[in-house]
Order: C-alpha cells, then sequence, then structure tokens
C-alpha cells in the first residue's frame, strides 16, 4: 500500500483535475503523439468528459499510448489510452464525479 501522503496527494490532484474540468472552459486539448487536438468539453451530472478527434496523420502506433489533457497549455493529467485499429480515431476522457469523491 503507498505512504499516506502519496494517497493523500493523488485524491488531491483528482479533486483539482475535476474542480477545474468543471470550472474552466478552457481551450482544452488532448494530445498522443502530435500536436494537441482541441476537445469538447461535455458537462453532465456524472461528472465531464473531454472529446477530441484525431486525424489519421496523428496515428502512428496500435495498442495503449500515453495521452496528455492540457487548459490553455498546461498539462492538466496523463493517462494511457487504447488507440483503436481505424485511420481517424476519437479520443474521450471522462473525469467521474462519483470517483473523485471516493479518492
Amino acid at each position: 500500500m503507498p505512504p499516506l501522503d502519496a494517497l493523500a496527494a493523488r485524491a488531491v490532484h483528482l479533486a483539482r483535475c475535476f474542480e477545474r474540468a468543471v470550472n474552466d472552459p478552457g481551450p482544452w486539448a488532448i494530445a498522443t503523439f502530435s500536436d494537441p487536438v482541441q476537445a469538447e468539453q461535455v458537462l453532465s451530472p456524472a461528472g465531464v468528459t473531454f472529446r477530441a478527434r484525431f486525424p489519421a496523420v496523428c496515428r502512428r502506433f496500435e495498442g495503449q499510448v500515453l495521452a496528455e489533457l492540457s487548459c490553455r497549455g498546461e498539462p492538466v493529467a496523463y493517462r494511457y489510452i487504447e488507440v483503436p485499429d481505424e485511420q481517424d480515431y476519437e479520443v474521450a476522457w471522462g473525469l467521474d464525479a462519483d470517483a473523485v469523491a471516493l479518492a
């Protein structure tokens, strides 16, 4: 089990990301292998989802890749995503209110 201070830092980070995702209109972007692609911010009662559509030229690898969520050019979060087999692809990055509350 991670040390208590690491768990606290993770919980605070998730809460700050969620608060910013809800209240900051952006612009938001998601980047995988290329320059950031503008992301649509979709608010719902369950949380926030960012959607970005990547053209074929942004696709270099299949499988898991590291993606970056940014707001006004400032990195906010990173996660691994699965790049599908299609030429063009969409990334949907969700921040769930329940998951943040449990962190």
